[in-house]
């Protein structure tokens, strides 16, 4: 047996636990929150968000304009994660794990960001 086969039962398990009904439950939870990231994210200056492409768990962020590993920095000093997918985009995922206040703290993070970042260009 090749190396690859024996991790078929990691595999199934996790798409076994996955289709469970209270994961799919979770799931639609998700993409709630997802959107209601989005949302707030659209009334922040100086950043732009597709909403036709708020579809599942994964909201993308345009931050054209801000160096996106300070944007990552500064998320992270405050206990936000994110992703770079690309340059000028910034991946945020909701997952179980984050809720409505999460949500709202981290939105109000990125908004101090991007206001620090539009008074910082004005001096």
């Amino acid at each position: 047996m090749g190396g690859g086969i024996r991790q078929t039962g990691w595999l199934t398990v996790c798409g076994i636990v996955a289709l469970q009904k209270e994961n799919i439950d979770f799931l639609r939870q998700d993409h709630r929150n997802a959107f209601h990231l989005a949302q707030s994210l659209v009334g922040v200056p100086g950043l732009k968000v597709d909403m036709k492409q708020v579809q599942t768990n994964f909201v993308l962020m345009d931050i054209s304009g801000l160096s996106g590993q300070f944007f990552l920095e500064k998320l992270r000093e405050q206990g936000v994660l994110a992703t770079l997918a690309g340059s000028d985009l910034m991946c945020l995922v909701t997952s179980r794990v984050v809720n409505s206040g999460d949500i709202d703290y981290a939105v109000g993070i990125i908004d101090t960001i991007c206001q620090e970042h539009r008074e910082s260009t004005f001096d």
